[in-house]
């Protein structure tokens, strides 16, 4: 198999997703736990098709709402005691 066939975490597994920029592979267990995009603040001409940036996009937006919530419910908790 070439490189962008493979999983480049478990190289033992097919990938779901290539990075065109870095012909990088992942497979779908990557793809959904913690999908990393090699230069998400850079220009790329694949961006607009990549799964690789759109999973790891998502995983932001989900990080940074998790941290919203937590810090609402620690404001709530605060307001109770006050």
């Amino acid at each position: 198999m070439q490189d962008t066939e493979v999983c480049v975490n478990h190289p033992d597994r097919k990938a779901a997703a290539v990075c065109r920029r870095y012909s990088r592979g992942l497979c779908v267990e990557c793809l959904e736990e913690n999908p990393v995009c090699p230069d998400p603040d850079l220009f790329c001409r694949y961006r607009e098709r990549c799964l690789i940036f759109y999973g790891y996009k998502e995983k932001q937006r989900e990080l940074r709402r998790e941290a919203e919530q937590a810090e609402q419910a620690e404001q709530a908790e605060q307001a109770q005691q006050a």
